[in-house]
């Protein structure tokens, strides 16, 4: 999406309708309650997430704290 071409193409492709949705669903404010993740959910999410996060620890170095699974 950062190609600017692309996003120029596709742009200019979009129906009027559809930028006007996607601009009011982008708007509308985040119901915090529906937000919340099961505790089952977040312990699958935890396991798939964590050899990418290990990978980019290692990556980053320890002086790096900013990344983890809460």
């Amino acid at each position: 999406m950062r190609d600017r071409r692309f996003s120029d193409a596709v742009a200019q492709r979009t129906p009027v309708s559809l930028k006007r949705w996607v601009n009011k669903l982008m708007r509308r404010p985040i119901d915090v309650q529906r937000a919340v993740i099961s505790p089952d959910f977040k312990r699958y999410l935890s396991l798939q997430l964590e050899p990418d996060v290990r990978q980019l620890r290692n990556y980053l170095g320890d002086d790096f704290d900013g990344w983890g699974i809460g």
